[in-house]
């Protein structure tokens, strides 16, 4: 299970990802594209993971938004 988490362009999903794996949160192939053009998004994959894990990650990454 995953769905896509899509960022609107003023987020730079790379900077994002840069602050969120200081934190421990690991992607992987954090930035996709289609053709040439750069989605600014990341598929987040969370079956194998407990709700404490879950709810850390989520938490992560808002912090990296901010």
């Amino acid at each position: 299970m995953a769905i896509w988490v899509k960022f609107n362009p003023e987020y730079s999903l790379e900077k994002i990802v840069n602050k969120a794996e200081k934190s421990g949160l690991l992607f992987y192939g954090s930035v996709y594209a289609k053709g040439e053009k750069p989605l600014n998004a990341f598929r987040f994959g969370f079956a194998s993971l407990p709700e404490d894990e879950l709810s850390t990650a989520v938490e992560i990454l808002k912090n990296s938004i901010n």
